[in-house]
């Protein structure tokens, strides 16, 4: 009964149902953020992704996932589902990771231009490094660095530190054993 859901011809990334690594890179383009993938690329590095080129690590997830969508007899690789998993939080942590520090960059001050705040000031980075073989998680300022607590739970770590993390104008990275992302909090 209802008429088909469409998004505005305003909206970012409106023109289609799937959206290209053109348009990723026209979004934050639009937020005043240039370099488009080798800045997307550059974060991932200081969150620790692991991952050398974010673009093509998304062309190939894109030019698979069209491909299950539309070929009858496309087969996934079991190893690679896996894989992609990792892949896609990082890719998605950045992005959205930029996108917030530039909107506070723009709440704190309005009088400027957008492209004038420099997106580097706000990119600050705490992490929570899970302890193997334990439900420990250690918060360090740099990936392997020096501990500056040990939580014995992440519940209580976030508990103690998201309230902080705007006022410090910080990212929380919640990383794995294999120090991987596994989630993220602003």
């Amino acid at each position: 009964k209802n008429p088909t859901f469409e998004l505005s011809e305003f909206s970012l990334v409106s023109s289609g149902s799937n959206i290209s690594e053109n348009e990723v890179s026209e979004v934050i383009k639009a937020f005043g953020i240039i370099g488009g993938w080798r800045k997307l690329g550059e974060v991932s590095n200081r969150m620790g992704s692991g991952i050398p080129d974010l673009n093509q690590v998304y062309k190939n997830a894109t030019s698979r996932r069209h491909s299950a969508a539309h070929d009858a007899t496309f087969q996934y690789n079991y190893a690679w589902l896996e894989q992609i998993e990792n892949d896609i939080i990082s890719i998605a942590s950045v992005f959205d990771i930029l996108l917030t520090a530039r909107i506070r960059q723009i709440n704190t001050n309005y009088g400027i231009r957008v492209d004038a705040h420099v997106i580097d000031n706000a990119l600050n980075f705490r992490f929570l490094e899970a302890v193997p073989n334990s439900s420990q998680y250690r918060e360090t300022t740099i990936i392997s660095g020096r501990a500056r607590k040990i939580w014995n739970d992440l519940d209580s770590a976030l508990i103690a530190l998201k309230p902080a993390l705007l006022n410090r104008n910080e990212f929380l990275i919640i990383l794995n054993e294999q120090k991987r992302i596994t989630d993220w909090h602003s």
